[in-house]
């Protein structure tokens, strides 16, 4: 593989917090998945190991060279694609309550690779200084569209050789719809990239913010038409109050709604009732309950191994052996509504208890937005049993 040619990329970025903060935020791989990339794996020491995956397939991997607590870290590394080793120093300067960080990469050179690290110290700044949001989520990019298979290349109207992916379903009031999208249109375009699947949808719209318009191509009726799209905005994330005591006041508000609408839901559904199934398809009230429990519990261990340094990201609530097993020791409406009221007791009572350490990090931040976001899991089972109640009164 010949050598790229050499450059040096040179940022600055201020966070509002201190250099022991910042300092973490480089050296701790949890931290580094909240403000930087996808995967990381780092062992903070001179000669220890250092590995960043984003989920464009980019990476690196390297080791740590140089490490001064709370003030600098060298490292080298391999850009993913290259066999030339480029040096990174990452410099940590108190700056009237904040840190001035410094950013100097020296190797070949790389496609994007100064964008990434720029959006990445923004980033950073916003995780770790500001408002505690990921601007990669708070900026993605939303379309608006329900898409379905790939489209093979001879199908009538699509350019030569190429693909595209149908769209079968246009969200009211969103991008697509404002685009003048259409159900059953052949998207074969998004900017400047080609769309053939939804690996690559997903390719053309990676590095777009929402906001920013692009042009966006459609087979329709065996004709191409191009429009203008300008990407959606997603909601604005629920803001957390700063102290652990207000969010598990807020938690427990939100739940003393829930048991008010379980009681309105229920009121005249019997435990004979609760146990059976409207049709052979449909789960009883109880099933859908026994299902909602463990999604509700696995919250605990959760927050738990985030507050021990750690992250649990396999999900176990959906499978049927966790509902199946609910049933098995809470079997009745009465005992499965109270379980429900425990466990939700609980996850406040932990709330609670959270050690102000932890709430001082974005990782607080994080895991109330995941708390307070649920409320939309629980609002769509709390339709489910609506429906299924209805079934068994007619």
């Amino acid at each position: 593989m010949s050598e790229r040619e050499k450059r040096e990329i040179h940022l600055t970025q201020r966070v509002e917090a201190t250099p022991e903060a910042v300092f973490r935020a480089f050296t701790h791989e949890r931290s580094l998945r909240e403000w930087l990339c996808q995967e990381a794996f780092v062992r903070p020491e001179i000669g220890g190991p250092l590995w960043l995956w984003w989920n464009d397939g980019f990476h690196v991997a390297g080791e740590i060279t140089q490490l001064q607590q709370n003030a600098r870290i060298q490292t080298s590394w391999v850009v993913r694609g290259t066999e030339e080793v480029s040096s990174a120093r990452f410099t940590l300067t108190p700056s009237d309550g904040g840190t001035e960080v410094s950013v100097h990469i020296e190797g070949p050179d790389i496609e994007d690779e100064e964008r990434r690290w720029a959006n990445g110290l923004e980033n950073l700044a916003s995780v770790w200084g500001m408002t505690g949001n990921d601007l990669r989520l708070t900026r993605r990019p939303l379309i608006g569209v329900q898409v379905g298979s790939a489209v093979p290349a001879i199908a009538d109207g699509l350019p030569e050789g190429r693909a595209g992916i149908e769209v079968l379903a246009v969200l009211g009031n969103s991008a697509a719809d404002r685009a003048r999208l259409r159900k059953g249109d052949i998207l074969v375009g998004l900017g400047d990239q080609p769309v053939h699947d939804e690996s690559s949808l997903a390719a053309a719209k990676r590095n777009r913010n929402a906001g920013e318009t692009v042009a966006v191509t459609v087979v329709r009726d065996g004709a191409q038409v191009s429009s203008e799209l300008t990407f959606g905005t997603p909601p604005a994330p629920p803001e957390i109050p700063e102290r652990a005591e207000d969010l598990a006041a807020l938690l427990e508000s939100t739940y003393a709604t829930y048991e008010t609408e379980l009681d309105e839901i229920l009121a005249d559904v019997s435990e004979e009732a609760a146990s059976r199934r409207p049709s052979p398809e449909v789960w009883s009230v109880n099933e859908i309950l026994a299902h909602i429990l463990p999604m509700e519990l696995g919250f605990q261990p959760w927050l738990a191994i985030f507050v021990a340094g750690g992250e649990s990201r396999t999900y176990t609530g959906r499978l049927p052996m966790r509902r199946l097993a609910t049933l098995r020791v809470s079997s009745t409406l009465s005992e499965l509504r109270a379980q429900l009221r425990w466990i939700r007791a609980g996850t406040a009572a932990l709330v609670r208890e959270l050690p102000e350490d932890f709430v001082a990090t974005p990782t607080y931040i994080r895991a109330g937005q995941d708390l307070v976001r649920d409320q939309l899991h629980t609002r769509l089972h709390h339709g489910q049993l609506r429906r299924v109640v209805a079934q068994l009164q007619t």
